[in-house]
């Protein structure tokens, strides 16, 4: 509803909202991952008193980077390689007999585009309805120090995170109530509500530019909702070669492209492409 419009905000990075929020009052996070472990921080440190709520389908925080980092395990995966449950089953096996699963985790990196790849649509959909959360907490990691601070604000109940969804929501004088659904439910009176759910999940009706370019046909979302639909040289396929695409907006082709490593690979692909077809 409008009237609730000016309490949301919908791209935390592009918007200096906690400007707008009272120091005293409480906040909802929606998202539990990296982007909002980034806000809670924010506004830890520009002196904010109020309560930070956090909530996600599954409630789950991103696991913590060793203080030393564990050298990684040699993957136990391959593209191709069993059904999206058996492969998960293998990678916890592995992960228990390790001497620790970030090692298990850091081997994967070469091949987890590949094993993406190598997935069928109907099992990319499954991956992401039944797995996607659990894969990304033990794969994208907060610092020591960082989830030092993060532990230190949940036992102060400076941040409480919540598991369930955002069911609905009604304004209110200076703020907004918002009711949470999941094992019971839950109402937050909360002076912003700020959406954390990030940038990977690019989609095309969250883009004025990349609606626009649905609709004159130049572009179309990636069947699984992420991002829009490239080939293997990251080229929207209408383009004949002439419109490309980086970093999340390619989700849908690579799964994991948000890291630098992984977009500096692309980027130098792309480019040497269009340096070809220039010389």
């Amino acid at each position: 509803a409008e009237n609730v419009r000016p309490f949301i905000v919908n791209d935390p990075w592009a918007d200096a909202w906690w400007e707008r929020v009272p120091r005293d009052g409480d906040v909802l996070f929606v998202g539990t991952g990296l982007t909002m472990v980034d806000q809670c921080l924010l506004l830890r440190r520009m002196g904010f008193r109020g309560t930070m709520h956090a909530v996600s389908r599954h409630g789950l925080l991103p696991e913590a980077h060793l203080a030393q980092r564990a050298e990684p395990l040699p993957a136990v995966l391959a593209p191709g390689w069993g059904e999206v449950s058996a492969m998960l089953a293998a990678l916890r096996a592995a992960a228990r007999a390790a001497p620790d699963w970030r090692a298990v985790m850091d081997g994967l990196r070469p091949v987890t585009q590949q094993l993406w790849k190598g997935w069928t649509p109907q099992q990319r959909r499954r991956f992401l309805r039944h797995a996607a959360s659990f894969w990304n907490v033990h794969r994208h990691h907060m610092a020591p120090a960082v989830a030092a601070e993060i532990a230190a604000l949940r036992q102060a109940g400076r941040l409480v995170v919540h598991r369930g969804r955002l069911q609905a929501l009604q304004a209110q004088a200076g703020g907004v109530v918002a009711t949470l659904a999941g094992t019971g439910e839950r109402v937050i009176q909360a002076a912003m509500i700020v959406n954390c759910t990030g940038f990977e999940r690019c989609s095309v009706e969250a883009s004025p530019l990349l609606s626009s370019l649905a609709a004159e046909g130049i572009v179309r979302p990636d069947p699984a909702g992420l991002g829009i639909a490239v080939n293997d040289d990251s080229a929207v396929p209408s383009s004949a070669g002439r419109l490309y695409a980086l970093g999340p907006l390619t989700a849908g082709r690579y799964w994991e492209i948000t890291a630098v490593p992984d977009i500096r690979v692309q980027a130098r692909s792309v480019a040497q492409r269009i340096a070809g077809q220039v010389a």
